[in-house]
């Protein structure tokens, strides 16, 4: 009788043991594909980064050159001013002295 138990213990044992080397063999082969998947997430966010940062930089730049863009039409405009006036005030004493 004990003859009869011990196949079928052994039996379940090796179907334990069975199920367990191929759930770790399973884990070992989705490793690989895990891996990958982690590492194309970290590309998508770096890249991400990478665009915003180029936009905010190239904002930056872009702010940076208005504000000299207007300086130098205030400055050009008021230097015409001076001219026109200095004109103007030139051909008044032109005309006064004549």
């Amino acid at each position: 009788m004990k003859d009869e138990h011990e196949p079928v213990h052994e039996r379940e044992e090796l179907k334990k043991q069975l199920i367990g080397v191929s759930g770790q063999l399973e884990k070992l082969a989705l490793t690989p594909i895990k891996t990958i998947s982690h590492l194309i997430d970290q590309l998508e966010d770096s890249f991400e980064k990478n665009a915003e940062s180029s936009v905010a930089y190239a904002r930056e730049r872009r702010n940076a050159w208005l504000n000299v863009r207007k300086g130098y039409v205030n400055l050009a405009r008021n230097t015409h001013l001076n001219l026109v006036e200095r004109g103007r005030n030139s051909f008044k004493e032109l005309v006064k002295t004549q």
